[in-house]
């Protein structure tokens, strides 16, 4: 059975996730498949420094995914063009 287009970008995102390296700060970029990403990522925010938004949209999704799993992001830094965030 084929794989639904939501599946396809839970796999997309799950692979991505596996190549985040320990300790770095991860470029989040803006789009459906990245909102799986941001999930994801909360999984693994106890290994990482931290992670940078590339939009207005992504810094919201962190927002989200801290309201609904429990996943703490801390706003660290904000401009007009992209927002850095830390896990709690």
């Amino acid at each position: 059975m084929a794989l639904s287009q939501d599946e396809m970008k839970k796999r997309a995102a799950e692979a991505a996730l596996a190549l985040v390296e320990e300790g770095t700060v991860v470029g989040v970029g803006t789009g459906s498949t990245v909102n799986y990403f941001i999930e994801a990522l909360a999984r693994i925010r106890g290994r990482i420094e931290g992670a940078v938004a590339s939009s207005l949209e992504t810094a919201s999704n962190f927002d989200l995914a801290c309201a609904f799993s429990g996943s703490c992001w801390r706003t660290c830094e904000s401009t007009a063009l992209a927002s850095a965030f830390k896990p709690c």
